[in-house]
Formats: C-alpha cells, structure tokens, sequence
C-alpha cells in the first residue's frame, strides 16, 4: 500500500485557541485535509491521501495567511496536483476544541 501524506506547521501542539478544520474528499481519489488554525491565523496542515508542495503551505504559514485565504488558494493548488478525475470535495466538520 502506498499512501501520500504532508504534515507541516504546528499539528498536534495542543494550542490554546486552537481550531480544526477538516476537509474530505470522495471519489476515485480519497483524502482528508487538516487545517490547524490560532488566533486567525493558519498554523499547520496535515494531509492524507494526496501529494502536496510542502514548501507552499509552509510560505502560507510564514506569511499568516487567514483560513479563508488558504481555503481560496487551496483548492487552486490541489487542483494542480491532483489526479485527474477525483471526485468531489467538501467541509465536512469543524472543531473548535482540538482533535
């Protein structure tokens, strides 16, 4: 079994004011995305499923970039690292305090 995972920033840390988002995506291709969140600010990513430029969500991380903005880009750039024809993509929880 060969399974594609990217884990970078602070994940795991237990901070306070701390944020999960998750992410799953089904089809051919199934994966699950972890954004950490602080104070606004995205923290860390831990991704399963996909490969991901790492060097990217660490430059996303050094800027503070909001949750928002990473959502906006994100999907852009899975989309070029994506296989072509995955399924679809959604939300589907959030929380708030921790995983």
């Amino acid at each position: 079994m060969d399974i594609e995972y990217t884990t970078t920033g602070l994940v795991n840390w237990n901070l306070e004011r701390e944020e999960n988002w998750f992410f799953e995506e089904k089809g051919r291709v199934r994966s699950t995305t972890r954004v950490v969140v602080q104070d606004d600010h995205v923290v860390g990513f831990n991704m399963l499923g996909r490969r991901w430029d790492h060097t990217v969500l660490i430059r996303w991380i050094e800027e503070r970039r909001s949750l928002g903005w990473v959502l906006g880009h994100l999907i852009r750039h899975r989309a070029r690292a994506a296989v072509a024809g995955s399924g679809g993509i959604g939300w589907i929880s959030r929380d708030r305090t921790g995983c």
